[in-house]
């Protein structure tokens, strides 16, 4: 009898031993397919850094080495170091590979409507902007309306922050994923690509304007097309494309 209680006392003292390696393992393993995942999703959408004059940029303005002149500093270039094509649709079947093999990150729609009623309004003013009054100023080169449409305290600008604030919220159901790094990467290199048009407004440079444009719009473009993916009737309309 006190052989066998001692038998039961030895078990259940191993027990929360044996838990914690079996949940080490299962962690362990977890990390694992996470990093072979991001790893999958950093080859399939990287695109050679020679496709850009400067890394992360189109020309003029150079991330820094910590990524700090970023609206958001934890993008899809800091993580990974690689540059994702511009625009997206460029990469349409590696992302729908990419899709078979694991599906979007869920958020409850709740959160979604909730982050697209907060964040929307100021978004679609954004895009309206440098699709409206940023264009017909770059085609026309006025100069001074360049200079302050796509400055810091431009229409543009304004929406930016909201656009990233709502694709990690709406992307990242726990901590930030590599779909809302990837997001991040275009909101920041739009707002690069203005930085870029101050500078070609200065020079009075219409080619670097329109070129800056030309890449910025296809930013925004790019991050219709994957944040859309997550938009449904219950959280609201669909980002429209400029």
């Amino acid at each position: 009898m006190r052989r066998s209680l001692l038998l039961v006392a030895a078990a259940l003292a191993a027990a929360p031993a044996l838990a914690l390696r079996r949940a080490g393992r299962a962690v362990r393993m977890s990390a694992s397919r996470r990093d072979a995942l991001g790893a999958a999703f950093a080859a399939a959408l990287a695109v050679p850094a020679t496709a850009n004059a400067v890394a992360g940029t189109a020309g003029g303005v150079e991330r820094d080495f910590f990524n700090g002149n970023a609206i958001f500093k934890e993008d899809y270039y800091y993580k990974f170091g690689k540059l994702p094509p511009i625009p997206l649709e460029d990469a349409r079947e590696a992302l729908d590979s990419l899709k078979e093999a694991y599906n979007l990150p869920f958020v409850r729609t709740q959160i979604r409507y909730d982050a697209y009623n907060k964040y929307a309004d100021r978004i679609k003013a954004s895009f309206a902007a440098y699709d409206g009054p940023l264009k017909k100023a770059v085609d026309s080169s006025n100069w001074a309306q360049v200079a302050e449409l796509a400055g810091e305290k431009g229409d543009v600008r304004r929406g930016l922050r909201a656009a990233g604030m709502f694709s990690t919220t709406a992307l990242s159901p726990d901590s930030i994923t590599n779909e809302a790094r990837l997001v991040a990467f275009y909101i920041n290199e739009l707002n690069f690509q203005l930085m870029d048009m101050v500078t070609a407004a200065g020079a009075k440079d219409s080619t670097a304007a329109v070129a800056s444009y030309k890449r910025g719009r296809d930013c925004i473009n790019s991050y219709v097309f994957f944040i859309n993916q997550v938009i449904n009737d219950k959280v609201g309309d669909k980002f429209e494309k400029i």
